[in-house]
């Protein structure tokens, strides 16, 4: 008797790791991936997921799906974490805004692409616990809206809701003071707009060799409806996904170089720290006001 295989639509990226689940090499008994081509810009399979349940796995942002758990979205995860990121290279000012350390942001409008972006809430706790930065003293101004759109009715009070825009003309003109978290900000270029640190790779190595933490960016998510009807399902994900690796990694250049271990570490114990990190980071920055365990977020694998 043949069973018919549980057939899933994957949005991951296309990284070496991913590979063989994406060209079929690495096979799931019981389940025939459905790759979706992901856009070139992360946040539209984030939103997509988060909005819509769009696909049935989905790669997603850190801080995204511990959002999603936190307004009951039915989703879950596995603790596999495809991209690690660095990050005091984020940070951009204004020259004219006479920002010469950190703690000149106070008073200032800083843009950063949403509230609860993963790089934006690792920023935010850059600046307030390397530096001591008082966040509720700066004014947020968001490009864009969030993944977990429920999110928008809960923003603190220096917080400026996004119009989908690209901030960084906002930047170089003045209007924006500094900017934190989005590559739409990195790749344009103005005389006018500097890197708020220009030894961040420095920084970086100080903090990884601090923490022993490689920030977690990105996670596998699945449909929690899924994980619910096929108890088995996570643990053949999971190992599908660890098999995958054996062809080689694809790790951020800028970790590769810091990082003396594995730059692109798998599982709940790899990561753990960079998850319980985050979560500390959501409820200071008021993201996160229902108790999340570390260990209630991702399922029993083994």
């Amino acid at each position: 008797m043949t069973t018919t295989p549980l057939r899933l639509s994957t949005a991951i990226s296309p990284v070496r790791h991913h590979q063989a689940l994406l060209d079929g090499s690495v096979t799931i008994p019981g389940v025939e991936l459905r790759p979706v081509t992901p856009g070139p810009d992360y946040a539209d399979r984030f939103k997509k997921m988060c909005r819509e349940l769009a696909f049935d796995i989905c790669e997603l942002s850190v801080m995204s799906y511990f959002t999603a758990r936190e307004y009951a979205l039915p989703i879950s995860a596995i603790p596999v974490v495809p991209i690690h990121l660095f990050h005091h290279g984020d940070f951009l000012k204004n020259v004219h805004a006479g920002i010469q350390s950190p703690l000149d942001l106070a008073g200032k409008r800083v843009g950063t692409r949403t509230y609860t972006v993963t790089p934006g809430v690792l920023d935010r706790g850059i600046l307030s616990h390397e530096f001591g930065v008082d966040l509720d003293a700066v004014t947020w101004v968001l490009a864009e809206e969030e993944h977990v759109a429920q999110v928008q009715d809960h923003y603190p009070p220096n917080v400026v809701p996004g119009k989908n825009e690209n901030l960084f003309p906002r930047l170089a003109s003045g209007d924006l003071d500094a900017g934190i978290a989005g590559s739409n900000l990195r790749r344009q270029q103005s005389p006018d707009v500097v890197p708020l640190f220009p030894n961040a790779e420095d920084l970086d190595r100080a903090q990884y060799e601090r923490t022993g933490i490689v920030p977690a960016f990105t996670v596998i998510t699945v449909k929690a409806a899924l994980l619910d009807e096929h108890p088995w399902l996570a643990e053949a994900l999971y190992g599908a996904f660890t098999a995958a690796r054996a062809n080689g990694i694809d790790p951020d250049p800028g970790v590769a170089k810091i990082v003396d271990g594995d730059p692109v570490p798998i599982g709940l114990s790899a990561n753990r720290a960079s998850f319980e990190e985050l979560l500390a980071l959501g409820r200071e920055q008021k993201i996160l006001t229902k108790p999340l365990p570390v260990d209630d977020l991702f399922p029993a694998l083994g």
